[in-house]
């Protein structure tokens, strides 16, 4: 017999079985040399048979058809007639991804049969057929590389099948799985599950960070292997183990921000090869893993088909993005029916429902009459799997009104507030594993709450126009219409009864980074002639409409030039920015820069719309109102004053000394509007809407004591004392690095009635 166990011997067929390459040792074991083997059918070079004389090696063989079948891998054993006799050999095949219907052929030696001692697994091991290390990694390669072209993020879900057949067959596995993590719970859920016993190994389909193979993984994030699973107490799922299962492998998926998932494979031999399992999922990994956020990415982007945008004008077009987005989580998770809630913030209640299919009754009784706050799904971030017996599911679940059917449900909840709940209700059976579409759907309710959010506001936007608009009337009596133009304190886009909205022929925004519009198309630096002009314009909408004279003006604008040459290019930068904003430069007709003597200033009356006037004037109602008990218009005023302040005044101006004064005078005003209104919001019982604007408020101004106080006492009157001493805690080390000073006493006495469990 040739001692062929140390040779690699391989061959490489495309999908006619003509061999393409054969290697020297091929030629050595089986005594054909390369030239009289390429391009030969291999069955008429290799010519295999059995112990009977049969023959293995043939058109057509079993082996080759598994491989035409979609097989990864398939193997043989057969005898040959080689130089040294007649030899018994394994040979393994293997898919190429470039040869359509090719493979890679490798023929190991295999010992004399053998009876094995039941239960000798040492034994059975070292009569396994091994592969040489080289030929070991260059088989496992093709096996890679014929699996990776399996992957589309177009069809995920057969991709993730396909793979984990192509894992099965590599590893010599009998299952193969695949857990997800949620996007917001950071629980591992099982996706994608194939294999025998699939009731043993879905009896849990959920593991928190920390807890099982998965949840160990994904907070170690180290991959976990063991062969003795029957001892192994991190393993909870019991059946597993009671049905035989010795040998398990569990790999991290990673993603651009962590661990995405894990892949699993077991077995219960307890000889499995675990180092080439574990470097076989370590390469396959890689490619799923970017597949999977691929697709996850695809799955956002067309969570919502239609801009949000374009579906605020009216209540109607509102309901068609629910209806929308409803229809798409049903398409995904193939469910039979669904519907969606859409909280009230003001009452925590239910705003609004559509529902789709057969949804004749509500699933959940707490969300249809306004307990959303004892729903799981909302309070914890979940998606929840609702299945099998009841006594598993969460004691605020088990009154659900599910008949026997898989029902899921899906939060929506954008940054910290909640939106709404989808529920989604399957045929008997239901998807198989019940998690299966629990991580595709989060996913996407995290992009559809986004949207729901910013349509919902823009409606009440909307209306706080109307009521702010309604305000004002009543104040004045009636609107004054200038001859120049519109000067509506709702601006441009608010709504009107009677007639469409005057347009003002500039809109000016000094809030955050400044911006000028023309005629509603925004102004960029290279359609002025000079750069300066634009910083001009700022000085004077710092003054107000104040003249500033012309010395004043060169100093700010070039504090060290000649006095005459400087008054020279005032006058050209005047003529650049008048040529931006002036209606008829041409007829020299000044409607916004105007002059007495030696001073220019901005008209107030001009048609134009300025953020900080708007502010101001705001602020200003508010605090008429305030002082007269109207909190109802207290609140629309002060909500759409704080809605203005989209940073600091001209903050792209940081340095320069001119307009810090009206920065930190607005900056102030600001906070204490939005101060006051957090307090309202608080006293009516609107604590989200007061936790989201002392949030705000901190985010201007982390070191304002007055609003720390107020986001520490709210946080405890919400009922969350934890959390407020948690902001107690970072406002005292904010305090300590920035300023090397302790908190206020009324922090301190507040933090002091909070851990003396003192009743908000």
């Amino acid at each position: 017999m040739v001692a062929s166990h140390h040779l690699e011997a391989y061959f490489v067929i495309d999908d006619r079985q003509r061999i393409l390459r054969w290697s020297s040792a091929a030629a050595l074991v089986l005594g054909v040399p390369e030239d009289m083997a390429v391009g030969r059918s291999c069955y008429e070079v290799v010519r295999g048979h059995d112990s009977f004389g049969k023959d293995v090696c043939r058109p057509h063989c079993p082996a080759f058809e598994a491989l035409q079948r979609g097989s990864l891998t398939s193997s043989c054993s057969l005898l040959v007639d080689g130089p040294g006799g007649r030899d018994r050999f394994w040979a393994k095949l293997v898919a190429l991804p470039d040869v359509t219907g090719g493979a890679l052929a490798t023929l190991v030696e295999r010992p004399p049969e053998l009876s094995t001692p039941a239960g000798d697994s040492q034994l059975a091991a070292s009569l396994r057929p091994t592969l040489a290390s080289a030929v070991d990694i260059v088989w496992d390669l093709a096996a890679l590389g014929a699996l990776v072209t399996n992957l589309s993020y177009d069809a995920p879900d057969r991709s993730i099948e396909r793979v984990l057949d192509g894992l099965r067959q590599v590893t010599e596995a009998e299952i193969a799985e695949l857990f997800l993590v949620e996007p917001r719970g950071r629980d591992m859920l099982l996706t994608t599950f194939r294999g025998p016993f699939p009731s043993a190994f879905m009896e849990m389909t959920r593991f928190p960070i920390g807890e099982g193979f998965p949840g160990l993984v994904l907070s170690q994030g180290e991959p976990i292997s063991t062969s003795d699973l029957l001892q192994d107490a991190r393993y909870l799922r019991t059946r597993v183990k009671e049905k035989g299962f010795h040998s398990y492998v569990c790999q991290p998926l990673r993603g651009p921000k962590g661990i995405i998932g894990v892949l699993n494979v077991a077995t219960r031999r307890p000889d499995m090869d675990m180092e080439r399992a574990r470097r076989f999922l370590s390469w396959v990994s890689v490619p799923l893993s970017t597949m999977l956020d691929a697709a996850s990415l695809k799955a956002r982007l067309n969570a919502v088909t239609t801009p949000p945008g374009a579906l605020v004008d009216t209540t109607r077009s509102h309901s068609e993005l629910l209806r929308g987005v409803l229809r798409r989580m049903m398409a995904i998770g193939d469910a039979g029916a669904g519907a969606l809630f859409l909280l009230d913030r003001e009452l925590e209640g239910l705003a609004q429902q559509v529902t789709e299919g057969a949804f004749d009754e509500a699933i959940c009784p707490h969300i249809q009459h306004g307990e959303s706050g004892r729903c799981p799904a909302l309070l914890e971030g979940h998606g929840m799997a609702l299945y099998g017996p009841r006594y598993r599911w969460s004691p605020a679940c088990q009154h659900v009104s599910a008949r026997g059917q898989v029902v899921h449900c899906l939060p929506l909840i954008s940054g910290e507030e909640r939106i709404g709940i989808i529920q989604l209700r399957y045929a008997a059976g239901g998807p198989s594993p019940p998690t299966r579409y629990l991580a595709t759907l989060l996913d996407i309710a995290e992009e559809a709450a986004l949207a729901i959010k910013k349509a919902r506001d823009a409606l009440q936007e909307q209306a706080r126009a109307v009521a702010l608009e309604s305000q004002l009337q009543r104040e004045s009596g009636r609107r004054t219409a200038h001859a120049k133009g519109s000067t509506d304190l709702s601006g441009p886009e608010s709504p009107r009864s009677g007639a469409e909205p005057l347009q003002p022929l500039l809109d000016i925004r000094c809030f955050g980074s400044f911006e000028l519009q023309r005629r509603g198309k925004l102004v960029t630096p290279d359609m002025v002639q000079r750069r300066g002009a634009l910083t001009l314009l700022k000085i004077l909408l710092v003054h107000a409409g104040r003249p500033v004279s012309r010395d004043v003006l060169v100093e700010l604008l070039w504090p060290e030039a000649e006095p005459r040459l400087a008054a020279n290019r005032l006058h050209v930068l005047m003529h650049a920015l008048r040529q931006v904003v002036e209606p008829s430069p041409r007829e020299r007709q000044w409607a916004f820069i105007c002059r007495e003597g030696d001073r220019y200033y901005l008209d107030t009356n001009a048609p134009y719309r300025l953020d900080v006037q708007e502010f101001r004037r705001y602020v200003d109602l508010g605090e008429r109102l305030e002082r007269d008990g109207d909190v109802a218009g207290v609140t629309v005023a002060y909500e759409a004053a704080a809605n203005l302040y989209r940073g600091d005044f001209l903050e792209d101006e940081i340095y320069a000394e001119w307009c810090w004064e009206a920065r930190e005078s607005l900056r102030e005003r600001y906070l204490d509007v939005v101060g006051r209104l957090a307090g309202l919001y608080l006293e009516q019982g609107h604590t989200q809407k007061s936790l989201d604007l002392y949030r705000r408020g901190l985010r201007a101004d982390p070191l304002r004591e007055e609003t720390q106080y107020g986001l520490i006492r709210a946080l405890w009157l919400a009922g969350w004392p934890a959390e407020a001493l948690r902001q107690y805690e970072a406002c005292r080390a904010l305090l300590e690095r920035e300023l090397s000073v302790a908190p206020s006493a009324e922090i301190e006495l507040l933090v002091h009635q909070i851990r003396d469990g003192h009743k908000a």
